[in-house]
């Protein structure tokens, strides 16, 4: 398992250096960063700025591991309307491309916002469900081409809520490019954290917590031995708290 930091989205670049280094003097080698509108990698960033910001960060002493796809309409795969959804696994697919231009390994992302809910267009919790299974089937292929692993969020806008159902949409994909990756807070709405870690298994790529490293030596226990009992070998993302005081979340 390895330790890695978050850094919340920023619409300064001339920042990064100074996150990068302390984030490698707290004796992280390792952090996530948010791609999306105003983010820190935009969506269609250049190839040239994409590793620019690798070495960057290289040269503070750190790798960028992890990117998190911040919610936006043109990339969610789960949505309702089928030219939406396709505009989104091209998006995605774009966004694959940057993650392994920075040299990212791992991609979160959520398939759903706004909620999922029968309304008065007909869209219901089983079509979220289903076209997100069809996105994903198309997706696989540029996921394990590039060499990026997808990081499916679940709990988040109401959506994938139970540790079983989860698991099962991972199976009927069925791909080592599509994985979970468990948001600790999120999940902790609708269960411990734990159970999710201990049904999901080697189909788990990314663990995020808002706890600083103090917080969860007290804290998550449970946590921890549920990720040693699974035998975790994906990312630990830390919110980074500690060196980004206030920082909002960035879903």
């Amino acid at each position: 398992m390895l330790t890695i930091a978050h850094i919340a989205r920023t619409h300064h670049r001339r920042e990064l250096p100074e996150q990068f280094a302390r984030i490698a003097e707290a004796g992280m080698t390792g952090v996530e960063i948010v791609v999306g509108r105003g983010c820190t990698c935009e969506l269609l960033e250049s190839e040239e700025n994409c590793r620019a910001l690798a070495e960057e960060a290289g040269r503070c002493g750190v790798r960028i591991f992890s990117a998190l796809l911040a919610d936006d309409p043109q990339a969610r795969i789960g949505a309702a309307d089928h030219r939406q959804r396709g505009q989104a696994i091209e998006q995605i697919a774009a966004v694959v491309r940057r993650c392994r231009w920075m040299g990212a390994e791992t991609l979160r992302l959520a398939p759903v916002g706004g909620g999922v809910r029968c309304g008065e267009t007909g869209f219901s919790y089983q079509d979220a469900l289903n076209h997100t299974y069809d996105s994903l089937q198309i997706l696989r292929l540029d996921f394990e081409r590039g060499g990026v692993v997808a990081g499916i969020m679940p709990c988040l806008q109401g959506f994938l809520l139970s540790p079983p159902e989860f698991r099962e949409l991972l199976d009927r994909v069925n791909s080592p490019g599509i994985k979970a990756a468990l948001d600790c807070t999120a999940c902790a709405r609708f269960g411990e954290p734990a159970d999710w870690i201990t049904t999901l298994q080697y189909r788990l790529t990314a663990v995020y917590d808002e706890s600083t490293m103090a917080e969860r030596a007290c804290d998550d226990r449970a946590l921890l031995n549920a990720l040693d009992e699974v035998r975790f070998e994906g990312v630990f993302i830390c919110s980074g708290l500690l060196l980004c005081a206030g920082s909002p979340p960035d879903y």
